[in-house]
């Protein structure tokens, strides 16, 4: 593939096997930040449910509010991925594999930027592309199955967020360079970067880069 390849200035895409192992890692993390953060969303929607409505209160109350919380603690979860991609272009997993997430350019269709970040907003969008739709189907699963099995439209609304968010990952494997979904909505490509990445356009993004989504995140 034109473009890629020499140690000094080459790129190369991430291969969907490496990808893999770094969302795993990941995944493995977040699991624990969301299992607390799930936790102390089901204490806290039950203390509410309980404080307002009393014992009588209905499973659609405690649903709403196990919502609510769940959506607050999603905070700390999101900024752990988000942050790491703003500063560095890279999570945990894909530090450990060898990835970095840069800019890419549409215009001569290669990565541009230094070693650093993707800068907040385009870091914001990668995320929110699968993790936001996955919610929002989640969120109508979960409230369309809650009449028929209660609290139990948490698990269905948990599957179905998964399910989403995968599909938009696994869009990666029909493009060339790699690119899922959330990759062209943010302006980015995941690329190996087995030492700190120089492009051949120069180690700083280029000007016309210097748009919100690259505002550092503080």
């Amino acid at each position: 593939m034109t473009g890629q390849g020499d140690d000094t200035g080459g790129w190369q895409p991430a291969g969907p096997r490496r990808r893999a192992a770094a969302r795993a890692i990941d995944a493995a993390v977040t699991v624990v930040l969301a299992l607390a953060a799930v936790m102390v969303a089901g204490l806290a929607a039950a203390f509410v449910t309980l404080y307002m409505h009393g014992f009588s209160g209905s499973d659609g109350a405690l649903y709403g509010w196990l919502i609510l919380f769940s959506l607050l603690a999603l905070v700390p979860v999101a900024r752990f991925e988000v942050t790491a991609i703003a500063r560095r272009g890279q999570t945990l997993g894909k530090r450990t594999m060898g990835l970095r997430v840069v800019v890419w350019d549409e215009g001569v269709g290669a990565p541009v930027g230094g070693s650093g970040g993707v800068g907040a907003g385009r870091s914001i969008e990668r995320w929110a592309v699968p993790h936001g739709a996955g919610l929002l189907a989640g969120v109508v699963a979960g409230a369309a199955s809650a009449p028929w099995i209660g609290a139990y439209g948490l698990l269905v609304g948990a599957d179905m967020w998964l399910v989403v968010s995968a599909v938009i990952y696994l869009s990666a494997l029909g493009d060339p360079h790699g690119r899922g979904w959330h990759d062209k909505a943010a302006g980015t490509i995941v690329i190996k970067a087995p030492r700190p990445y120089r492009s051949a356009q120069g180690p700083e993004i280029p000007q016309k880069w210097q748009g919100w989504r690259d505002v550092p995140f503080s």
